[in-house]
């Protein structure tokens, strides 16, 4: 019961990021999306496209089935490359509700074993020695990862 009220309690800060990112980027358009955080460096529109494919990893990462944005990654897992053709903005966006909608759906059906078991990128070897990389391990980097670029966010809003 433990397992239970403490995963419940994360998936709520996860929610309450999304929550956070999701109305981050409904009040940057237009001009906003060219805007680059730091001179040099990330562009809201990156950050929108980089979010959602790190959210569409999880469903690998946490065994919950395949991902659908593959065809994103050479734009959006790396550093940004200045100079690139990006999806429109309305397109990622749109992508961002209906794979968060997945998520939040997938998460409430795990169980806490589920929670606590094994994900996809480490071995069962590994595992046995490291429990603690699991599956709610790979939710609590992600939350950081939202968290960081949530920050970059707020920075342009300014």
């Amino acid at each position: 019961m433990e397992d239970k009220r403490i995963i419940d309690l994360l998936l709520k800060n996860w929610n309450a990021r999304i929550q956070q990112v999701t109305k981050s980027f409904d009040e940057l358009s237009g001009w906003a999306l060219r805007q680059e955080i730091v001179p040099g460096g990330n562009t809201v529109h990156y950050i929108i496209g980089h979010l959602l494919v790190v959210n569409d990893r999880l469903l690998e990462a946490m065994n919950l089935g395949q991902r659908k944005l593959t065809n994103l990654d050479p734009l959006f897992f790396d550093a940004e490359k200045k100079g690139q053709a990006y999806p429109p903005y309305e397109q990622l966006r749109q992508q961002w509700d209906e794979n968060n909608q997945e998520l939040n759906k997938l998460f409430k059906e795990l169980s806490p074993e589920r929670w606590l078991g094994k994900h996809a990128y480490v071995s069962t070897e590994d595992f046995e020695k490291e429990p603690d990389r699991n599956v709610l391990n790979i939710l609590i980097s992600r939350m950081l990862h939202l968290a960081h670029h949530g920050g970059q966010l707020a920075l342009v809003k300014h």
